[in-house]
């Protein structure tokens, strides 16, 4: 039953590969934000409908129950038109809202709050940490995808008292998933100056017209 409950999901296994991809959170860097042309979009949540949002991602993470929403949020989210990625677990709530759901398999993982994602060969883990904000899971996603790059965006921890307290945490965790990615040959960036991210022990920032290899407005 669980395994033919994954089979969507694995179907997705390096279905980009080599490509370019934004992950976008929903905090204030977003705002005004336009992904470069060509690149393979993923959004957390409702970020379709968020007011600092000005694209549809092509692909939507979700990291809570139906629960932790408002019915008038849920109503709004079924007009996301594109495929829908969350946990195994959360499979009979959303399934409701999103009839095409795919299931990403999760297990427990030593004795943190680490949960172990591994792909298809089994040879590729990649691990959500569940106090290291919703992007974190769509980076993993990325990486499942066959990403060569990506762009975190609105992923900022400035503005959410839960994470202030534990800051050093977050990092922590981000650092890891940097180094595992990099690991793997596939490069993250922050495209947020203002991110609790942007920082040598972390991952690098860059600009968004850097990132896009567009010129920037300095230079014209």
């Amino acid at each position: 039953m669980v395994a033919n409950a994954l089979k969507p999901m694995y179907s997705y296994y390096q279905r980009h590969a080599g490509k370019t991809f934004i992950v976008a959170g929903v905090g204030p860097s977003l705002k005004g934000f336009v992904p470069p042309k060509g690149v393979v979009t993923i959004g957390v949540n409702d970020i379709h409908e968020h007011p600092n949002a000005s694209f549809v991602p092509d692909y939507l993470w979700i990291v809570d129950r139906t629960s932790s929403f408002v019915p008038e949020r849920l109503e709004r989210m079924k007009r996301y038109p594109n495929p829908t990625f969350t946990f195994l677990r959360f499979e009979a709530s959303w399934k409701k809202v999103f009839p095409k759901t795919v299931l990403c398999p999760l297990a427990k993982a030593r004795k943190s709050q680490l949960l172990e994602w591994i792909d298809p060969t089994g040879n590729m883990p990649q691990v959500h940490h569940i106090g290291a904000g919703a992007p974190y899971g769509g980076v993993s996603l990325a990486g499942f995808m066959g990403a060569k790059k990506i762009g975190l965006i609105g992923a900022d921890f400035t503005d959410h008292p839960s994470f202030h307290k534990q800051l050093d945490e977050v990092r922590l965790r981000w650092s890891e998933l940097t180094s595992f990615l990099r690991g793997k040959d596939i490069d993250i960036v922050t495209l947020s100056k203002e991110s609790a991210l942007n920082s040598p022990d972390v991952m690098e920032y860059q600009s968004a017209d850097e990132f896009a290899g567009r010129p920037s407005a300095s230079a014209l």
